[in-house]
């Protein structure tokens, strides 16, 4: 069975061809993601050996997901707080584990310490941000 939309010729008077061939493409692109996430849908919830069935509750939740979660980019400075956050907490507790120096040239050695407290300092900041940009 074939689908057809009816887009009413006042609301695209001033469309040009080309605008008109790009409306098409890009509802059918939709079309399709609508499908494609109805079909995710119906078997989440489609019980094991039961029929294959799309409601149309399916059809309105797989619309309703794209407004509702949006894909967003996420900065590339996110990308280096991340790569700080875990190189920080990867390097502080090494230190105060031991595994470079050994902890008796940490409590000798003041610049190693002054070195483990900034990596921990960096850490704490830098997990704190990736915790809220990520909310």
């Amino acid at each position: 069975m074939e689908i057809k939309t009816f887009i009413a010729d006042e609301s695209i008077a001033n469309f040009s061809s080309a605008a008109r061939d790009e409306l098409c493409t890009q509802v059918n692109k939709y079309a399709d993601y609508v499908i494609k996430e109805a079909h995710l849908l119906e078997e989440d919830i489609r019980v094991a050996g039961a029929k294959d069935e799309i409601t149309s509750h399916t059809v309105i939740i797989a619309a309703q997901k794209h407004k509702n979660n949006p894909s967003i980019r996420k900065p590339k400075w996110f990308l280096w707080v991340k790569l700080a956050s875990t190189f920080s907490l990867l390097f502080s507790g090494a230190l105060l584990g031991g595994v470079f120096f050994g902890t008796d040239s940490i409590q000798k050695n003041t610049m190693l310490l002054a070195f483990m407290v900034v990596c921990l300092i960096v850490a704490c900041v830098t997990t704190v941000l990736v915790y809220i940009k990520e909310q």
